[in-house]
């Protein structure tokens, strides 16, 4: 062996509050100014999927300008966007969706909900376990014992000289377990009389040859530590903590117990929380959830402003200058009924309120949407300027027009429409940032008329933020939250919204696992009248927004819950049960399921539990309002599919 000891320390993003914004330069700074030099160790660093990149390059300057090793792990963040919130496998009342809206008694839930929701983001963020192993395995080609130690730790040389005693002492133990005292200030180390007990988990040390590692099952904040303590036999008050009942993962088996000998001491340097987060372990608990929390946030809005930049999200639904479609007989179609809407007046001509009545501003949304869907898809596909401006007269004339204009108010959803209900007849809203896209590439939409359109959109989300109770319609359990939770997505992204359209997108999959069974079932669809069409109703939510969050670089198509949930395990579960419906009403089903089916990527989860994908760009599909698929959804949805070799083609009948 080159050297007796190694020390890799590990660090990462810091997580206010159980850090402050500055520990990780001050921190580093100290260590390698004030440390002494430890007889018989290498000092090497861990950096650790830093999300700063300026920090992460100043760290580095500063380790290599000591002259100390440094090996780093990248953030990465394709693995982070294919993480999901994720409720599956515990309680359904601790869901933020799963709960009843109307419910006044005092919802409470658990942190280690929180925390269980998050877990996924958690690992990709930090997987601090496999960090840990990585630097025992790194450490132990060239050195007798490897010691993986949390960044901020700290070693007098009295510290050090008891610990190298304690191991000398101990020929068997394969491993070392270093008490941990917690400093509250960096300058008790000048001062022994001020050092702290040590009363905290400690540190473990490995010799070569140990063969148990860290749990990398465990995320941060879970244990990740005490698992290994608890495996090995170290006794502690880590004793009597206990996971939530929902953690069921069979344990991993010791294969050195009580192979360890306890000596030394390790300081963990201060962090710059406040008293009342270091408290108590508890309190740092909770610390630890709201810290990865607020960086899952922070990286959530990144990334999705990234993407957007790019130009990913926005241009979903929308016809694009590059747009074909390849059926002349359906071109041929599209090009009379715009001729028809060409020549005829405004639809709904005159201001309309909708104050007013509820029914009438449906009516002219419908129509407006209606045929602003068919010009626009003529004047993209036929080259038809004329059709292009027809659209955008029409999209000025009920957004943009005062004389004319649709107000965007919200007391429209109490008017005799029950709790929540209202909002669901504006659901179409969410094609109208496609329209506008559509309109804009195209050169026939003014930049005055986009922005009007927009401040319009930002007006109807802070309206139905203000109504009533605050998103209690987002909040329903059945289909009217899947569709206000995709108009509210659409829109906020249109808006520039950013923090409130990653919340939405990272709250689908909640939403997703509160609605569905493991068989597929959708319980709050099957307690509605007319349960079947309701089940495919709230799916055409679901692949409409699903394809929105893909665009926006999160696809909720590959999740799948603990129990089983997805989206097509629901769509499977749907079209069993229409193939058991009246003789009447089973080809209507079998369209509206074909149609969905259109919209169901061949890689989403359980796909295999569905018909092949069978597009035909010579069919004019329905598009009945009742079913919530946008008008001529067909041409904005899927000509890029039609694009990609293979998909198209096969029988009328399964379309």
């Amino acid at each position: 062996m080159a050297a007796d000891f190694v020390i890799y320390r590990i660090i990462g993003n810091a997580l206010p509050p159980r850090h402050d914004a500055e520990h990780t330069r001050r921190n580093l700074k100290f260590v390698l100014e004030r440390e002494p030099e430890l007889p018989g160790c290498g000092k090497r660093w861990l950096l650790n999927r830093m999300v700063d990149g300026d920090l992460e390059a100043e760290c580095i300057a500063m380790i290599k300008a000591s002259g100390q090793g440094l090996h780093v792990i990248p953030f990465d963040p394709q693995s982070y966007r294919a993480a999901f919130y994720d409720a599956s496998g515990m309680p359904a009342e601790f869901n933020p969706f799963g709960r009843d809206p109307e419910q006044t008694s005092p919802w409470q839930v658990p942190v280690k909900a929180y925390e269980w929701m998050m877990r996924h983001k958690s690992l990709r963020l930090i997987d601090l376990n496999a960090a840990r192993n990585l630097a025992v395995e790194l450490g132990r080609t060239d050195a007798a014992w490897v010691l993986p130690l949390d960044g901020w730790s700290f070693f007098t040389l009295e510290a050090w000289r008891a610990m190298v005693a304690g191991i000398a002492a101990s020929p068997d133990a394969l491993y070392a377990m270093l008490p941990l005292s917690r400093l509250e200030d960096n300058g008790q180390l000048d001062d022994p009389a001020c050092l702290p007990a040590a009363t905290d988990e400690p540190q473990i040390a490995f010799r070569h040859d140990a063969p148990d590692r860290f749990d990398e099952r465990l995320r941060y904040g879970n244990m990740n530590k005490a698992e290994l303590l608890l495996r090995l036999g170290h006794p502690g008050p880590w004793d009597r903590w206990q996971a939530a009942p929902w953690e069921t993962m069979p344990p991993l088996a010791a294969q050195a117990p009580g192979r360890f000998v306890a000596c030394g001491r390790v300081y963990r340097l201060a962090s710059g929380a406040s008293g009342e987060v270091e408290e108590n372990s508890g309190s740092r608990h909770v610390a630890r959830y709201r810290g990865v929390s607020r960086l899952a946030h922070r990286i959530d809005r990144l990334l999705l402003r990234h993407h957007r930049d790019g130009q990913g999200g926005r241009d979903h639904g929308a016809l694009l200058p590059q747009a074909t479609w390849p059926a002349a007989s359906a071109l041929a179609d599209l090009a009379r009924e715009a001729e028809a809407i060409g020549n005829g007046p405004i639809p709904h001509q005159g201001a309309t309120d909708i104050t007013e009545g509820r029914f009438a501003a449906r009516a002219a949304l419908w129509d407006c949407l209606r045929s602003a869907s068919v010009l626009t898809a003529s004047g993209v596909l036929a080259g038809r300027k004329d059709h292009l401006e027809g659209s955008a007269r029409l999209l000025r004339a009920r957004f943009v027009d005062p004389a004319t204009a649709l107000h965007p108010d919200a007391r429209h959803a109490a008017s005799g429409a029950g709790r929540h209900g209202g909002w669901i007849d504006f659901r179409d809203l969410w094609m109208l940032p496609a329209l506008c896209r559509s309109l804009q590439s195209a050169g026939a939409l003014p930049e005055d008329d986009h922005d009007a359109i927009v401040a319009w959109c930002c007006g109807l989300l802070d309206a139905q933020a203000d109504s009533g109770r605050p998103g209690f319609a987002h909040e329903a359990r059945n289909s009217i939250g899947t569709w206000m939770h995709l108009l509210r997505l659409s829109l906020s992204v249109f808006a520039g919204r950013e923090t409130e359209a990653a919340q939405l997108i990272m709250g689908s999959t909640l939403r997703l696992v509160a609605q569905c069974d493991g068989d597929g079932r959708q319980p709050f669809e099957d307690a509605q009248s007319r349960p079947l069409h309701r089940r495919l109703f709230n799916l055409t939510a679901w692949a409409l927004l699903a394809g929105l969050c893909r665009s926006l670089g999160t696809d909720l198509w590959l999740y799948r819950g603990i129990e089983g949930q997805s989206i097509c395990r629901m769509l499977s579960h749907a079209a069993e049960r229409a193939r058991q419906a009246p003789a009447d009403e089973r080809s209507y089903l079998q369209r509206w399921i074909g149609a969905l089916l259109m919209l169901t990527p061949n890689n989403a989860a359980d796909r295999a539990l569905l018909p092949r994908r069978n597009i035909r760009p010579d069919l004019h599909w329905r598009d009945d309002p009742d079913r919530g698929l946008p008008p001529h959804w067909w041409f904005f949805l899927l000509w890029r599919e039609l694009r990609q070799p293979g998909l198209a083609g096969g029988s009328r009948a399964e379309a």
